[in-house]
């Protein structure tokens, strides 16, 4: 028999093609896994170590898929100092580059940097230097040398030095940036020595250790760098700058930053202590849980809650923070208590309270309610029995309300009279116990429903509201507070820091500050959503560095601007709200601001103060024509602004008449007697009519 040969056919060099180049392929891709993996270093080795801040991005392409679906960012950038970042960030969501399965995977590299200052200190030039770990595209990097010159970027330049060779990009400002491949690193720096040295450097053995794991962008900063952020941004509450000049915070400060579609979790966390020993002895105590969270109403929109120690240790803590007048204060306080009273302040609200306080508000009931824990409801009794026994102090029992009978403190009506007298008002809360706790409000509707809310288990806790922002953190605090823009703005979102501005965009949320053997955790989730309140205007509130008065003189409204007129320290006024700003006119008063009608042109005022000089101002406070005038008159009443004129009331029965070209006119005939009240004005079938 013959052997038959059998020829391959055009199939089977195409199944050995194949399978050759795809073992060639896997050796390939093998190979430059395994030459990314040769020399690989960490990039925070090469970041020195006295830096003022230093940040990190575990996986940019989740950060930036993150943020792009986080409902509340383009509110957010267009806050004044983010406005400029809205368009880079439009443009990166409509390219569709996150969506790319290939970036993705080579863009998962950790990218970490830092911010230095050049004297050591804030007043240098600031420094940056960064490192992005680029993982598997690491042996790539070896060729960016030899495409440089096949690459063209306006303003971008390659340039030769040997080990020292990098990139440039120059901006048109004259600023440059410089970045170059380090191993598996590409550096990037602002300053040239700067970056030279980071490339001739050594890779450190010690590294830049986070404690929380799963964040988006995390930071380190020194205690100093915080007190200092703290102590200058606008805002910030005389209490809170004080309780920082008697802080220190050992070693760095680390704070992180997630986010999710519709909320923001920023967590802070550090070593902390104290010269003063008030304070220190709270800083040592391990934060509680609070009971009180528990039997707050579901209707709650906002509340404060502390329970950093009993009310005798932060009575002393706030007397430490606010100097020998407190003692004096206190002492007298006591004095007269024990004179009045027959018992001294310790034993008033000493003997008996426990370490958990709260104020909140209910959705619906304007007046805020109080609570107190109650540490011994015998001693409660017996001091409550004793105040009431005396003359100053009654407690009225008649109100019930649905069959719940709700006492009153109430002080007699002479004393309340007199007091009022005397430009002091004192509350006559309601009050009643439940579950070890003392409830206050000054509406009696406000207290049944939060003791109801507790009856019926209908309570904060299982809102959810609550359980999507106090997933976050710990439960254990000595400080929370919980808020609705609708219903109030905490302390830390006052001012015009960039920090709070952008924060306001987030309706709901909740603070939490615990303490652990002398460590501190701040824990702030914010949730988005329309809410049913005023929106704050980024910006605002406005810090006037005044007292302001209580009411509007007018406003005016041009091209493309507008004014408000007030009185700030008793002086002229005005609001520029497109440039987020206030100025004043040092005027003698006391005096009558009245808007001018009848006028060309918006904004004008007339101002005269009681001596008679009167001004005619333009919409920027600004003196027209011939004003001010000295017209010696002293005035009987208020005057009042019509036609274009001023109509001054004098103490002679007549009445005066300023032109705003800077005349004075004088009545012809004077009153029967001088006028006690402003003119009235009307206009009625073409005749002007003054009353």
């Amino acid at each position: 028999m013959k052997k038959v040969s059998q020829k391959k056919g055009p199939g089977g060099k195409f199944l050995k093609g194949f399978f050759i180049f795809a073992l060639v392929l896997v050796i390939v891709l093998l190979g430059v896994v395994g030459s990314s993996l040769i020399g690989r270093i960490r990039p925070d080795s090469v970041i020195p170590d006295d830096f003022s801040v230093y940040v990190r991005a575990p996986n940019p392409a989740r950060l930036a898929e993150r943020l792009l679906r986080h409902e509340v960012l383009e509110d957010v950038l267009t806050s004044p100092g983010l406005s400029a970042l809205a368009a880079g960030a439009g443009a990166l969501k409509n390219s569709g580059l996150l969506e790319n399965r290939w970036f993705r995977l080579f863009a998962q590299g950790a990218f970490e940097g830092a911010f230095f200052t050049s004297d050591g200190g804030t007043g240098g030039k600031g420094l940056i230097l960064a490192a992005w770990d680029t993982r598997f595209l690491s042996p790539l990097l070896r060729l960016l040398p030899f495409v440089a010159g096949r690459i063209t970027v306006k303003g971008l330049y390659y340039v030769q030095g040997g080990k020292n060779s990098r990139f440039e990009y120059r901006m048109d400002n004259g600023e440059v940036f410089f970045f170059a491949p380090f191993r598996n690193l590409l550096l990037i720096s602002n300053d040239s020595a700067f970056f030279e040295a980071a490339l001739g450097s050594t890779p450190a053995a010690n590294h830049k250790n986070f404690q929380a794991r799963g964040f988006d962008l995390g930071f380190l900063l020194g205690g100093a760098a915080l007190k200092e952020f703290l102590a200058s941004s606008p805002g910030t509450p005389e209490e809170i700058s004080r309780a920082l000049n008697t802080m220190d915070f050992p070693g760095s400060i680390e704070g992180t930053l997630s986010f999710l579609p519709q909320k923001l979790d920023i967590s802070l966390s550090g070593s902390l202590s104290s010269g003063k020993d008030a304070l220190e002895k709270i800083i040592r105590r391990d934060s509680p849980s609070p009971a009180l969270t528990a039997l707050l109403p579901d209707t709650v929109q906002y509340f404060s809650l502390l329970s950093a120690g009993s009310l005798a240790e932060l009575m002393d803590a706030f007397g430490a923070l606010s100097g020998p007048s407190w003692a004096k204060d206190w002492k007298k306080a006591d004095s007269s208590a024990r004179a009045l009273l027959g018992l001294g302040l310790e034993d008033i609200l000493y003997s008996w309270t426990g370490s958990e306080f709260a104020v909140f508000g209910m959705e619906g009931y304007p007046q805020a309610a109080l609570a107190l824990e109650i540490r011994d409801e015998k001693k409660r009794q017996e001091i409550f029995n004793h105040v009431f026994s005396s003359v100053l102090v009654n407690e009225n029992v008649r109100l019930n309300l649905d069959g719940q009978r709700i006492p009153r403190i109430e002080v007699p009506a002479f004393l309340s009279g007199l007091l009022a007298a005397m430009g002091v008002r004192l509350p006559s809360p309601y009050y009643t116990v439940q579950n070890n706790y003392l409830f206050l409000s000054e509406s009696a509707e406000s207290l049944l429903a939060a003791i109801q809310g507790a009856r019926k288990n209908e309570v904060l806790p299982k809102t959810e509201i609550w359980q999507d922002l106090s997933a976050a953190g710990t439960g254990k605090s000595s400080l929370g507070v919980f808020y609705s823009l609708d219903r109030s703005l905490p302390f830390f979102l006052k001012g015009n820091a960039l920090a709070a501005t952008a924060l306001r965009f987030y309706r709901r949320g909740l603070l939490r500050i615990s303490l652990i053997q002398g460590k501190f955790r701040l824990d702030l989730s914010a949730a988005a959503g329309a809410g049913r309140g005023v929106s704050l205007v980024p910006g605002y509130p406005l810090a006037l560095g005044g007292r302001a008065g209580n009411r509007v003189y007018g406003t005016g409204r041009g091209a493309g601007e507008s004014r408000i007129f007030f009185t700030l320290d008793n002086q002229p006024a005005v609001l520029i709200p497109e440039e987020n700003s206030a100025k004043t006119l040092d005027y003698p008063g006391p005096l009558w601001i009245i808007p001018a009608e009848g006028l060309e042109g918006e904004g004008k005022l007339w101002v005269i103060n009681a001596q008679g000089r009167t001004a005619l101002l333009n919409k920027n406070l600004e003196f027209t024509g011939k004003f001010p005038i000295t017209t010696g008159l002293r005035l009987s009443s208020a005057p009042g602004a019509a036609w274009g004129k001023l109509f001054i009331p004098g103490d002679d029965a007549y009445l005066y008449q300023a032109g705003s070209d800077g005349t004075l006119g004088r009545g012809n005939t004077p009153y029967g007697t001088v006028l006690r009240a402003p003119p009235s004005f009307l206009e009625w079938r073409g005749k002007k009519f003054l009353a």
